[in-house]
C-alpha cells in the first residue's frame, strides 16, 4: 500500500528501504527536517521586530497541530514497542528538539535583551503546553482550543515581561 500510495513500485521501495524500521527512520527524519524548516523560516527569517506572544504561540500551534507532528507522533508511539527503532527516532527527535531550541535563542536573543535563561524556560514552558494540546487534539475529541491559547499567550507573555533584562555581556549567542 505505502508503495501504491508513493506511485513506485513495491521492488523500487524495497530497494531504497529494505526493512519498514529503515522507511520508518527516513519519513520520520524527512518530517523532523520540515518541522525544523518550517520553524526557522517562521522565527529566525519572517518574524516581526518585538517580541508578541500571541504571534509566537499562534506559530508554534500551527507546527504543533499540523498533520506533520500528528505523523512523528503516531510514528514515535508506535516504535515504543522495538527498543531498536525506539533508539533512533529518539535520537532524532533529541537532534530536532535542539535545532528549534537553538533557533527559537537565536530569534529571541535578537529582538529583546531577556536573559537566555528565561528565554529557554519560557521555550520549554510554551513547546511543553503546545505538546500536551496536540496530543489532546489528537487522541481526544475535535474541540476549540482559543480558550487555551489566550491564556498560553499571556502566561508566556507574562514569563518573558517579568523577566529583568540581561547586562550587555560576551554570553549573547553568536
Amino acid at each position: 500500500m505505502i508503495a501504491e500510495r508513493a506511485g513506485v513500485s513495491r521492488g523500487l521501495m524495497t530497494h531504497h528501504f529494505p526493512t519498514k524500521r529503515d522507511l520508518l527512520v527516513a519519513v520520520v527524519e524527512h518530517l523532523s527536517e520540515q518541522m525544523i524548516a518550517s520553524f526557522k523560516d517562521d522565527f529566525e527569517h519572517d518574524m516581526p521586530s518585538g517580541i508578541r506572544a500571541e504571534i509566537i504561540v499562534d506559530r508554534i500551534w500551527a507546527l504543533y497541530s499540523s498533520n506533520i507532528y500528528r505523523a512523528l507522533i503516531q510514528i514515535h508511539v508506535g516504535a515504543s514497542v522495538d527498543p531498536a527503532l525506539a533508539g533512533e527516532i529518539n535520537e532524532i527527535a533529541e537532534r530536532t528538539s535542539t535545532a528549534v531550541k537553538e533557533a527559537w535563542r537565536r530569534s529571541l536573543s535578537a529582538r529583546t535583551d531577556i536573559p537566555h535563561e528565561v528565554i529557554d524556560q519560557a521555550g520549554s514552558f510554551l513547546l511543553t503546553q503546545m505538546r500536551g494540546m496536540a496530543l489532546q487534539r489528537f487522541f481526544g475529541r475535535p474541540r476549540d482550543y482559543s480558550a487555551q491559547l489566550r491564556l498560553t499567550q499571556t502566561l508566556f507573555s507574562s514569563l518573558l515581561s517579568d523577566a529583568k533584562p540581561m547586562k550587555k555581556s560576551k554570553d549573547k549567542i553568536q
